[in-house]
């Protein structure tokens, strides 16, 4: 039986929100930088600046995430495997026997199931987007897995969500022994 987890459409319509709010002010940092000189900020190339830095990051972010907020379906878990599509770093398909362990992390205040496997170079190098795969690099090196699924946007905790996972997984390796 697939399990199927499903995104929390209020919280993920909650954090485009946020996105635009960001891409709103540093748009408006950027181009009425005059309004906003204050006593502790009187240049208006360091507002501008700001404004400038922020509209692209926040922008780049938003446009990355911009197929989450149409889908439905977050994860979809079965006996070959798994299909990823939680966020904007999700590689698709990944196989039962990749796998080498599947453990919660914490980044901050967002809890994550992270899915370490074999050969990550390979997962990595099947990304054709060059800006994705050097994000998926970045994250390989720091978390130690291409694979995390954030929890911040989907309709579960993330122990019901490691629990299931790893029930699925067991289920694979004892098929797989037989």
């Amino acid at each position: 039986m697939d399990i199927t987890v499903f995104f929390n459409t209020k919280r993920k319509w909650i954090l485009a929100i946020g996105q635009l709010i960001f891409i709103a002010l540093g748009g408006y940092l950027f181009f009425y930088p005059e309004l906003l000189s204050s006593v502790l900020v009187r240049n208006e190339t360091i507002i501008q600046t700001i404004g400038a830095i922020s509209l692209i990051y926040f922008s780049f972010i938003f446009l990355l995430s911009i197929k989450i907020y149409f889908r439905k379906v977050a994860l979809i878990v079965n006996k070959k495997g798994l299909i990823d599509s939680s966020n904007s770093l999700s590689v698709g398909f990944i196989p039962w026997s990749s796998v080498v362990d599947i453990c919660q992390i914490h980044e901050g205040s967002v809890a994550m199931v992270k899915i370490d496997i074999t050969h990550s170079e390979l997962i990595i190098d099947r990304e054709k987007n060059f800006i994705k795969r050097l994000l998926l690099r970045r994250q390989n090196k720091k978390l130690g897995s291409p694979i995390v699924i954030p929890m911040i946007a989907l309709n579960t905790y993330v122990d019901t969500l490691e629990r299931q996972l790893r029930e699925k997984w067991e289920q694979y390796k004892l098929a797989s022994e037989s």
